[in-house]
């Protein structure tokens, strides 16, 4: 009787640190999750027209986010293009027209979300 008990009680303190174990690792499993920084729109930002191959953009400061050069084209025939250029965080981003044909107007992509990693 007194065995039974004995390990009734070693089997109930057992099962306790089991699950106090298992809760304890549900809990840290959040925190191990991926890092979440925060993150922003760029800001700061010009682009403009580069006459006749594309356009140029830059935002001063990225935030966390990227930005992209974007450019209307127009060619000879009067066909209209469209191009972007690369994402960045950084530096400039340039966006080139199609063949022959010449700028037209110049934009800009603004992200919150860095797409400059590919």
């Amino acid at each position: 009787m007194l065995r039974t008990r004995l390990r009734r009680a070693v089997t109930a303190a057992l099962i306790g640190t089991a699950t106090a174990g298992l809760l304890a690792i549900g809990s840290a499993a959040p925190a191990a999750a991926q890092d979440v920084s925060i993150m922003d729109w760029p800001t700061g930002c010009t682009y403009q027209v580069q006459k006749p191959w594309g356009a140029v953009a830059k935002c001063d400061h990225a935030n966390g986010g990227s930005y992209a050069a974007s450019v209307t084209c127009k060619d000879n025939a009067g066909e209209v293009y469209e191009a972007d250029g690369a994402w960045r965080r950084y530096g400039w981003s340039y966006a080139y027209c199609p063949g022959s044909s010449s700028a037209q107007y110049a934009g800009i992509w603004k992200s919150a979300i860095d797409h400059s990693r590919g």
